[in-house]
């Protein structure tokens, strides 16, 4: 009979770990940063966004995060990050954080990002085809000088908005 309680205890432990991990989500996002330092931060404001488990690689850029999204979502950590002065991909790090960042930490900040909402038809950002210095085409060269490729955005017909210029 104990045998039975003590397995019957057993298989409701097991069950009720994988019932809660099952509700983790699991998401890769990309953030700017240079060495260890970075990663302590990155990864301790990931954690104060509400994040169960959180991992910078310094190589790759990115950082892998493990939350329950009843209680936070990619956003909500993004936005974390970006406060304490990391470029996300969604959310640009804060100027003022950023400036404040030891001297090991600054990566270079010379991506384009969108500040203002401007949609095509398709509903794709396009605020870059409206930059006056042509911003978006010259990273979308530059790219490619590099062996990588960036598809640049389409204006409001459509078309390449770098193949216009």
């Amino acid at each position: 009979m104990t045998k039975i309680h003590l397995f019957s205890t057993i298989f409701a432990l097991l069950f009720s770990v994988t019932f809660v991990s099952a509700q983790n989500k699991t998401d890769v996002i990309p953030v700017s940063g240079n060495c260890g330092m970075c990663k302590g931060n990155i990864e301790k404001a990931a954690k104060k966004a509400g994040v169960s488990a959180a991992d910078w690689n310094k190589e790759t850029k990115m950082l892998t995060v493990t939350y329950n999204p009843k209680l936070t979502d990619a956003t909500k950590i993004q936005q974390s990050i970006a406060n304490v002065g990391y470029d996300t991909k969604d959310i640009k790090g804060d100027d003022v954080a950023y400036s404040n960042l030891h001297s090991c930490c600054k990566y270079d900040r010379t991506k384009t990002y969108v500040t203002k909402s401007t949609k095509n038809k398709g509903g794709d950002d396009m605020a870059c085809c409206e930059k006056s210095d042509n911003q978006c085409c010259k990273d979308k060269v530059a790219a490619r000088k590099a062996g990588k490729t960036v598809e640049c955005k389409k204006d409001a017909q459509g078309k390449d908005c770098c193949a216009k210029k």
